[in-house]
């Protein structure tokens, strides 16, 4: 995880102004499903952006990062790195980063990606035959989850 995390580019933020932004009813929707079938403190990947709306609805849950990036990167610099590296679409194998990093099964990931990372990150995990995607009742969010590995 030795590699440089540049800044957003340009287009990165064009993308970003273009993207459709999830509804306060989406949050609100996918809180509610992680609350009912999840364990307390399973640890749930999003975006940073995306932590506010969740845990205002599901304190139940823990959330790799949120608010400030700057706190995931001054407490840990490889999870953050590994982090940045999910998000965009630059991590080969998923389903080994989301356990080794992050302790984490579950993957929760805008409808409409809102850069090119993203939606890379979106099209491994659906076609991955180590994912499953979870039905839930938002349009806003794709929800996945890490197959558990035989033992």
């Amino acid at each position: 995880m030795a590699a440089a995390v540049p800044r957003a580019d340009r287009s990165d933020t064009t993308e970003r102004r273009l993207a459709v932004r999830p509804l306060p009813r989406d949050y609100e929707y996918l809180a509610d499903w992680l609350i009912r079938n999840t364990s307390p403190a399973d640890v749930v990947v999003t975006a940073w952006d995306d932590f506010p709306g969740l845990f205002f609805f599901n304190t139940h849950n823990h959330y790799v990062i949120g608010l400030n990036t700057d706190f995931l990167r001054r407490f840990d610099e490889t999870r953050f790195k590994a982090h940045y590296l999910l998000f965009r679409g630059r991590v080969k194998d998923p389903e080994k980063a989301l356990p080794m990093f992050f302790d984490a099964k579950l993957v929760a990931l805008r409808t409409s990606p809102r850069n090119t990372g993203e939606k890379k990150l979106l099209t491994q995990l659906a076609d991955s035959p180590h994912f499953d995607e979870l039905p839930t009742a938002t349009n806003g969010f794709r929800l996945f989850r890490l197959r558990a590995t035989p033992r």
